[in-house]
């Protein structure tokens, strides 16, 4: 029973790492000094294969995993819904932006004005307490 316990522990602690580490290179991956930048360094895979989008968003793969082996509570089921939402609106501003070129002049100013480099740090803030509070019960156990 204890080795089955410290498994657990184990597991919950690598997850919990792996969640850092990945959120790290999300926000590494994504970050430009305003949300045009963004939305162009996303677009170049995206146009390829949505697959290609998704992996550059490999905490939602993560939060997914998060939400199986935290047997669906609402912390976990609210995480994969905002990493969600979060991917839905990107996906929609770059159709947007792109391919429909519809943008109102209110629009194209909010893109081009600069951002703070602390606003991409905001993941940790927004998604990591959710992470915490998913693995929550594991981290318990002894």
């Amino acid at each position: 029973m204890i080795n089955t316990l410290n498994d657990i522990n184990d597991t919950t602690t690598l997850l919990l790492i792996s969640y850092i580490i990945l959120e790290s290179y999300e926000i590494y991956s994504q970050k430009s000094s305003t949300m045009m930048g963004v939305l162009t360094k996303l677009y170049v895979p995206y146009k390829k294969n949505i697959a290609n989008f998704v992996m550059l968003h490999p905490t939602y793969i993560l939060a997914l995993y998060i939400l199986v082996y935290s047997n669906f509570i609402f912390e976990s089921l609210l995480l994969v819904g905002l990493k969600s939402l979060d991917m839905i609106v990107k996906v929609k501003m770059m159709e947007t932006v792109f391919e429909k070129k519809e943008m109102s002049q209110e629009m194209s100013l909010l893109l081009l004005q600069k951002i703070n480099p602390l606003f991409f740090s905001l993941n940790f803030l927004v998604y990591l307490p959710l992470v915490i509070f998913s693995l929550f019960p594991y981290l318990l156990i002894d």
